[in-house]
């Protein structure tokens, strides 16, 4: 009965139609592949900034939000103290000229008088004299400039236009060199910093072309930089994008959004096939049925899927075959490959479209 039942059972399979198919082909070249990655919005300039010597506040002329121009003072510190020092260095120089004057002036004396009323050793004495006070002169002058400089650290000017985003002292506090007294961020312009894996950012280059989305919102952007080294701890590549139009309001320093890309990838030792003919099997195994002899025979090859995209507005695949051979100009089954067996015989229809229903393709077996 065993043996019976096997061979009408192959007898069946024999009288069965071939499994009607759809196909396409395998090409070489590329796809075009979308990525998508979380981004976040910064300011384009941003400075903390800080006093560059110690004392005590007298003024913090402005507050968080307001709005600065470049140059504009923000917070003054006590200057009495430098004061009083340039004050006493600028009168020690006074002193220092004008006794370096009278000296010129003794030394010309002695000089004219010559060795006839004075000794050798005392005109070499007077010039010596004059040029101590001259270096004397020129240390008290340098040391005046030093403390007149010192006073300008007294003084947080803003760097560039923007706005107050934090404010950390007020009057009476006191603050000494690189205390951080405010936080300045330019609100002209905003750039978006995201993280990519480096598979994907070695296919950028600066100047490509981005979308900045939020929501049904998008702003086109393209790329400023790409650091080409990986971040010790997430292991991916930071990428810089600029908006290429006026920023929506939406667009502020601080804000989430998504960076989407377009971009052609490549593959050695790939192809590019429909992605339709790409058959997703169990534990993550994948294949592609190509079609080999006359009449057409199933060949089911594994491959590694590379990318998914489009290819001259086809979805398409690139994959790698793991096992086997699959080359370009291969004709490879779209639709009726998911129960196909090998050396299978097929019927090979125009398009998967004629067919109707993905259940009538692949039939017959």
């Amino acid at each position: 009965m065993a043996g019976a039942c096997g061979e009408s059972s192959a007898e069946e399979r024999r009288d069965r139609p071939a499994p009607r198919v759809a196909t396409g082909t395998a090409h070489a070249g590329a796809i075009t592949v979308q990525f998508r990655f979380f981004g976040e919005a910064e300011a384009l300039a941003r400075a903390a900034l800080a006093a560059g010597a110690d004392g005590t506040v007298r003024r913090v002329l402005v507050r968080e939000g307001d709005h600065v121009d470049a140059g504009q003072l923000l917070v003054e510190i006590d200057t009495s103290v430098v004061r009083a020092r340039l004050r006493s260095a600028q009168l020690q120089r006074e002193a220092s000229v004008r006794e370096l004057d009278q000296a010129r002036r003794d030394a010309e004396r002695l000089a004219m008088a010559g060795a006839r009323l004075v000794s050798e050793a005392e005109i070499e004495q007077a010039r010596a004299r004059v040029s101590v006070l001259e270096a004397n002169t020129e240390r008290l002058g340098a040391s005046a400039r030093e403390i007149a400089a010192n006073l300008q650290r007294h003084r947080v000017l803003a760097p560039f236009a923007g706005v107050v985003a934090s404010r950390a002292v007020d009057p009476g506090d006191y603050v000494g060199p690189g205390t951080e007294a405010l936080v300045l961020v330019g609100d002209d312009t905003v750039q978006v910093r995201a993280e990519l894996p480096p598979d994907v950012a070695r296919l950028l280059e600066v100047g490509a072309e981005a979308s900045l989305v939020r929501g049904d919102e998008a702003v086109p952007a393209q790329v400023l930089g790409v650091v080409r080294a990986l971040d010790p701890v997430t292991r991916t590549v930071r990428v810089r994008l600029a908006p290429t139009e006026s920023a929506p309001a939406w667009l502020v320093p601080g804000a989430a959004l998504q960076v989407h890309f377009e971009l052609q990838q490549e593959e050695s030792g790939a192809v590019v096939v429909p992605q339709d003919a790409v058959v997703r099997g169990a534990a993550g195994a994948t294949r592609v049925v190509r079609l080999v002899g006359d009449p057409p025979t199933a060949e089911l090859v594994p491959v590694v899927l590379l990318a998914e995209g489009v290819r001259q507005d086809v979805p398409s695949a690139i994959v790698r075959p793991s096992a086997g051979t699959l080359e370009t100009g291969d004709v490879v089954v779209t639709r009726g490959n998911e129960r196909l067996r090998p050396q299978q015989a097929v019927s090979v229809t125009e398009t998967s479209a004629e067919q109707g229903d993905d259940e009538e393709l692949g039939a017959g077996e």
